[in-house]
């Protein structure tokens, strides 16, 4: 007996031994994948996928496109169209050579710089399909989230879309274009008001083999009245920052909005023909700045606000 526990005591060390080290190393291979993720210069198809399963979204290849690949090729690229579990949407995935060659094809699709470029509508393959996509971009790859929504059941098949949508722009955002998010928020006696800043910088290499980077950024103000909404007749209110403003006037009452909600909008995606992927360039606004938010209501009440970061 003395001698069967002794193996038992050694055989459960070299157990629990093989369980640690194989722990280990299934964290060294993930980490490992996410380093390569983040260095490498152009993507697959395959990490596409690989990031979008890791978030919780199984995709399959598509049967049935909603539109088919060659109707929607951009340039010489055709792309490849999968089914998302929620039977709603499917996301078509175009993986080009480079982001040179991305940009290039879709700074022709948008007809930037061109004073004699037909109507945007008719270029991009979607809208001209007449199917509702929201569009996507990281390094060498473009993403098409395609809706197919019916106009019978369009609110309940919102409501199951939007997760997706928040799912698939986080995912790209975080995952494949490792942005940053923050938020510049404060608050008066009447009014609550935040920025919603996110950014990342894309890299690529030119025709001339110089190295570039742009800065993309969106900036989303929400502003939220601590009273009945509407006692409100009219606003006008203004966000100003460094760089930057956003501002809005309605003489049509005011409609309080989603404020403690996330945005799927913060994360991206618009029409394919835009080519920015709902980003802007130009001067971001850093967590160490402030915001100035200003707001007039009912012909005469004023109210400012710093807004810091939270």
């Amino acid at each position: 007996m003395k001698r069967w526990k002794k193996y038992l005591r050694m055989g459960a060390f070299v157990a629990l031994l093989i369980i640690a080290l194989g722990a280990m190393g299934f964290s060294m291979v993930n980490n490992q994948a996410g380093m390569v993720l983040t260095d490498q210069e152009t993507f697959k198809t395959k990490d596409v996928l690989m990031v979008l399963k890791k978030a919780g979204l199984e995709l399959k290849i598509s049967k049935e496109p909603a539109l088919a690949p060659k109707e929607c090729a951009l340039g010489r690229v055709e792309p490849k169209v999968y089914d998302i579990d929620d039977g709603l949407s499917q996301l078509y995935i175009y993986e080009f050579n480079s982001t040179l060659e991305r940009r290039t094809t879709l700074e022709e699709l948008s007809g930037r710089g061109d004073p004699n470029s037909q109507d945007p509508f008719s270029r991009d393959p979607f809208i001209k399909a007449q199917k509702l996509s929201r569009a996507y971009g990281a390094k060498n790859m473009v993403m098409v989230l395609v809706y197919n929504i019916t106009l019978e059941n369009m609110e309940n098949e919102t409501k199951i879309l939007t997760p997706i949508t928040l799912t698939v722009g986080k995912t790209i955002f975080y995952e494949l274009n490792q942005g940053r998010k923050f938020v510049l928020q404060g608050e008066g006696e009447h009014w609550e008001g935040k920025l919603v800043v996110s950014t990342y910088e894309e890299q690529w290499t030119d025709e001339k083999g110089y190295k570039r980077t742009q800065t993309n950024s969106t900036e989303l103000p929400l502003i939220r009245y601590k009273g009945n909404p509407e006692e409100i007749r009219d606003i006008t209110y203004r966000f100003e920052w460094p760089g930057g403003a956003s501002s809005l006037t309605s003489d049509d009452g005011f409609r309080q909005g989603n404020f403690d909600d996330e945005q799927t909008s913060v994360y991206g995606g618009s029409n394919l023909w835009w080519g920015w992927f709902g980003f802007g360039t130009g001067r971001v606004p850093e967590e160490d700045d402030t915001c100035d938010f200003s707001v007039r209501w009912n012909g005469g009440e004023e109210e400012r606000v710093t807004l810091k970061a939270q």
